[in-house]
C-alpha cells in the first residue's frame, strides 16, 4: 500500500506540523492528545480546538479558533434595486421589515484553509440606513482624547462616529448535530480605494444563545473579525454601490470561541 500523499503545499505542512507536535506530546497521536468517543462528530472540535494551548483554561474551559469562508452579500428591496438613482431618502422610506441586511453563509475551515465536511456558517446583520451612512466615516485622532484609560471616549457627538452598529445573529454548525447561535452588536467599516475598489471590514462580538448537541446549555462568548475586498466601488454613486454590494462579494472571517459545557455550570439557585 502506497502512504498518503498530501494534495498540497498546506495539506503537507499541516503534516508536518503534526508530526512535530506529536513529537513535542511524546509520541501521542491526535486522539490521545484530544481524547473523544472517536466518532466523526467529534471531529471539528479536535480540529478547530488542537491550534489553542491557553494554560487558563483550567480545564473546564474550552476554546476553539476558526476561519469562515463566506459569500457576503447586501439584501435589498427590488423596489429600492430597480430605481434608477436611489437616493438616502428612498431608503428611509422603508418599513421596519424592509430594512436592508448583509447575509452570508460558507464554510468553516481551520486556521491554515481546511474545511472539515458538513461545517458551516449563516449569519444575518440588519442594517438601518444610519449604519450604512455610517460605514464610510471614521474617527480621528482629536475624537479621541488622552489618557486613554479613563473617560471620556470623546467629544460630546463625535464618539457617534463609532456608535454606528446593528446586532448580528450567527449560527456555527460544526456538523448537523453540533452547532450554536450567538447573537451581539456588529460593526462594519468600508475603505474606498485608489484603484476604484473598496477595502471592507466587520467585527462582531456575540453571546452563546443557542446551543445544539455539544453545546446544548453552554455558556460562552464570540469574537467574529473579518475582511473582504469589493469590487468597482462606485465612489459617489449610491445607487451602484447599492448593486455592487447586492451582488456580494468574498470576505474572510476569523472566529474565536471561549465557552464553557453545560456539565461544568452551576444551576442558577447556586447548585
Amino acid at each position: 500500500m502506497m502512504p498518503d500523499r498530501s494534495k498540497s503545499i498546506i495539506e503537507a505542512l499541516d503534516h508536518m506540523r503534526e508530526a512535530i507536535a506529536s513529537r513535542l506530546d511524546g509520541g501521542k497521536s491526535e486522539a490521545e492528545r484530544h481524547p473523544g468517543d472517536g466518532s466523526a462528530a467529534d471531529l471539528p472540535f479536535t480540529t478547530f480546538e488542537r491550534f489553542i494551548r491557553s494554560p487558563l483554561t483550567g480545564g473546564v474551559e474550552r476554546v476553539l479558533a476558526f476561519n469562515n469562508d463566506e459569500h457576503i452579500r447586501l439584501v435589498v428591496p427590488d423596489r429600492i434595486l430597480n430605481l434608477p438613482n436611489p437616493t438616502i431618502e428612498d431608503l428611509l422610506s422603508l418599513g421596519e421589515d424592509e430594512l436592508p441586511y448583509f447575509s452570508s453563509h460558507g464554510p468553516l475551515t481551520d486556521l491554515y484553509g481546511n474545511a472539515p465536511r458538513g461545517t458551516w456558517v449563516s449569519t444575518t446583520f440588519p442594517l438601518g440606513v444610519e449604519s450604512l451612512a455610517a460605514s464610510l466615516t471614521w474617527p480621528g485622532v482629536e475624537d479621541v482624547p488622552f489618557p486613554y484609560d479613563q473617560p471620556p471616549l470623546g467629544p460630546p457627538g463625535e464618539t457617534e462616529k463609532v456608535k454606528g452598529h446593528g446586532y448580528s445573529k450567527q449560527a456555527y454548525y460544526l456538523n448537523d448535530e453540533d452547532y450554536f447561535v450567538t447573537i451581539g452588536p456588529s460593526l462594519p467599516r468600508i475603505a474606498p480605494l485608489k484603484n476604484g475598489n473598496a477595502q471592507f471590514w466587520v467585527g462582531s462580538i456575540g453571546i452563546i444563545a443557542v446551543g445544539y448537541g455539544k453545546f446544548t446549555g453552554a455558556r460562552g462568548i464570540s469574537t467574529y473579525v473579518g475582511s473582504g475586498y469589493v469590487e468597482n466601488w462606485h465612489v459617489g454613486s449610491l445607487a451602484d454601490q447599492i448593486q455592487t454590494l447586492n451582488r456580494g462579494f468574498r470576505a474572510m472571517i476569523g472566529t474565536y470561541v471561549k465557552f464553557v459545557e453545560e456539565k461544568h455550570l452551576a444551576d442558577a439557585d447556586g447548585g
